[in-house]
């Protein structure tokens, strides 16, 4: 039987023998050809060390090197081995069980020790003006970095919330929950937010038009209450904060001397550093945007000019597909609507066989951002084969997730799930 190959590209970090059973994994070409192994000296028991007569060896700091072993992971070790020695007479299926649950927790406090968590839980990566970033709000709030803005009411979330500890407190979540942690509303797959304007429900974050896309991402604002559209606003972090000085903090004359502060202390800390502007990565993003979208950020997929392949306009035009989709609006349309759109959405599947993918993905979209909830099972039948055949797997499991549980408001973090 053919297995299905992990979402975590080839660096998964599960060991747990369910994951291991469901899912391919690359071989590591290392292994292929046997390389020559250093001779190490061997570790000596604290038993051995009373048979050793001779010279005493230098005193040695490889236990300052080994990483500290917390109350809980103890407290796993000692569970696990406590299953493992009552295995006679108890349910076989109970103890796998069991024991696939306390090896799952183990990689999971393994995971939080280092910045791979954000891959594994969000399934993209950070590119480097996020780190910076964070070193930035530290040289501002020394203890708390994530509350370095709070003074203009600006808010640290999304991947933020992982340097500042709060995963780290906090019970195991299921996959998805992590994937709608300050998922808004009209949020698609390629956004992911990182600021939000307290009291509101503006937000900014990191726009990739691939989840392999790390650097040079520009970072868009989106306002639910004002609907599906985004906006780019930033090339990197420290442009979208004096972005949002200038266009959503609303300033006055108490307020301008901490204004002038953050921005000096911004200058100060980019001194000898550089990032790529808002100017330069959108105009050369702009070259490879396909088409608009209802969300005016448009998709960027791989297009051959000559050839045409990679994209082709939609059956119907934007303004046709509005019409139809405000019918929903009265209520009771649903299946003349559906009917309406459905040679638009065989068009979309032809064009997909015959490998212009954009024009599914731009259909989703627009389907996904008209905000009708009992359009999704259309939506999802266009974007999973669209991001599948544009090697955009982690896109498929991030939209999905959205949709199992699409909220409005402006309280999405992960951290309240317990209070719904």
């Amino acid at each position: 039987m053919n297995k299905e190959d992990c979402k975590y590209w080839d660096k998964c970090y599960q060991k747990n023998p369910a994951h291991i059973e469901k899912y391919n994994h690359p071989e590591d070409k290392a292994t292929e050809s046997p390389k020559k192994v250093e001779k190490k000296e061997p570790s000596i028991s604290p038993n051995s060390r009373k048979r050793q007569h001779e010279e005493p060896s230098e005193p040695s700091n490889d236990d300052d090197k080994k990483p500290s072993v917390s109350q809980e992971e103890m407290d796993i070790t000692k569970e696990y081995n406590e299953v493992m020695k009552n295995l006679e007479g108890k349910n076989f299926l109970e103890i796998y069980e069991r024991r696939v649950k306390l090896s799952a927790k183990a990689e999971y406090l393994e995971l939080l020790k280092t910045n791979e968590f954000l891959r594994y839980k969000f399934l993209v990566e950070m590119p480097s003006d996020f780190y910076e970033f964070w070193e930035f709000c530290k040289t501002l709030s020394e203890e708390t970095p994530e509350k370095a803005f709070s003074n203009i009411g600006l808010k640290l979330v999304g991947p933020f919330d992982f340097l500042a500890g709060k995963f780290h407190k906090a019970p195991i979540y299921e996959p998805g929950d992590y994937l709608r942690h300050w998922r808004f509303f009209y949020d698609p797959a390629e956004f992911q937010t990182v600021f939000v304007k307290e009291k509101s429900g503006i937000h900014y974050g990191f726009w990739r038009d691939s989840p392999s896309d790390k650097e040079n991402l520009l970072v868009a604002r989106n306002d639910p209450s004002k609907g599906c559209e985004f906006e780019f606003v930033g090339g990197n972090l420290f442009e979208t904060l004096i972005y949002f000085i200038d266009n959503d903090f609303a300033k006055n004359p108490f307020n301008q001397a901490t204004v002038k502060k953050i921005k000096k202390s911004i200058e100060e800390f980019l001194e000898g550093k550089k990032f790529e502007t808002l100017q330069n990565s959108k105009r050369a993003r702009d070259k490879q945007v396909v088409a608009k979208t209802f969300h005016k950020a448009g998709i960027v997929v791989p297009y051959e000019k000559k050839t045409q392949l990679g994209y082709r306009t939609l059956l119907e035009s934007d303004a046709n597909i509005k019409k139809y989709l405000k019918m929903l609006e009265s209520g009771d349309n649903l299946d003349v609507v559906v009917e309406k759109l459905q040679p638009i959405i065989s068009a979309a599947s032809i064009a997909a066989d015959e490998c212009d993918f954009g024009t599914g993905l731009e259909l989703g979209i627009d389907l996904f951002c008209s905000g009708h909830k009992n359009l999704h099972d259309i939506v999802r039948s266009l974007l999973i084969p669209a991001y599948s055949l544009l090697k955009r797997p982690q896109f498929i499991a991030i939209s999905k997730a959205h949709m199992d549980l699409r909220k409005e408001g402006n309280d999405l973090s992960v951290f309240d799930i317990s209070k719904d």
